[in-house]
């Protein structure tokens, strides 16, 4: 219980921190958020356990994290679902304040958008017919065909 409220206290931390103003005359997005009332964070609402249906109800671990964090902070939550593929173009875009859905810490990421401390841990695998015995780790994917979302850090890796 400590680990998830220190988890907390570090995503909205992280929220004021990344809420960053290209100028004086603009509010950051710590701030919209506060006077807004509302948070309005980016999930795909298709990943379970981590943001899925179940009976018309958006529920799922980062379901459960943002409206922990949001209760922190004492504001609503607004949900907008997008497609993985353009999850992070409509950050960038300010169509959400944050997203929410299992992203992937990389470099490349981390020159552009601040990253709460990980409250979860996920790790890529390869599933290949059982009789399969020639692909045994991603470098065996070298000049074969295989399937992922190519704007995730696995596509890359693959």
């Amino acid at each position: 219980m400590k680990k998830i409220k220190y988890t907390l206290v570090a995503i909205a931390f992280g929220l004021v921190v990344s809420g960053c103003a290209s100028g004086d005359e603009e509010q950051t997005t710590y701030e919209k958020i506060v006077d807004d009332k509302v948070i309005t964070v980016a999930t795909e609402g298709t990943y379970a356990p981590f943001s899925y249906y179940e009976d018309d109800k958006l529920v799922g671990y980062d379901v459960e994290i943002i409206e922990a964090v949001a209760q922190e902070l004492g504001v609503e939550v607004k949900f907008v679902e997008t497609k993985w593929d353009g999850i992070i173009a409509g950050l960038d875009a300010s169509k959400y304040d944050i997203v929410a859905n299992q992203v992937g810490i990389t470099e490349e990421r981390e020159e552009k958008y601040l990253f709460s401390t990980p409250y979860t841990y996920s790790q890529g695998v390869i599933i290949v017919p059982e009789d399969n015995t020639e692909i045994t780790s991603f470098e065996d994917l070298e000049g074969k065909k295989s399937a992922q979302t190519i704007t995730s850090n696995w596509a890359k890796i693959a």
